[in-house]
């Protein structure tokens, strides 16, 4: 009983090969979710009584300026 991968030789140049398939489908693939302009209802206040904070993102060493909207403190 012969199992799939025991038929399969991987060479550096058949490597190579896939690594830039896969490098050049990447940017393809990721851009099939476009994105779009908020609408005038999406930019008004989602929460009744929340307010819209500047702050930083700390997730990482950039710190992006990010609006984060707070209701009680929350």
């Amino acid at each position: 009983m012969s199992s799939v991968g025991e038929n399969i030789k991987l060479t550096r140049r058949s490597f190579l090969k896939m690594a830039a398939l896969s490098s050049l489908a990447t940017p393809l693939l990721a851009r099939s979710e476009t994105l779009r302009e908020a609408s005038a209802d999406e930019l008004k206040e989602a929460y009744e009584g929340s307010k819209k904070v500047k702050t930083v993102c700390t997730a990482c060493s950039v710190g992006c300026g990010i609006i984060a909207e707070v209701q009680n403190g929350v």
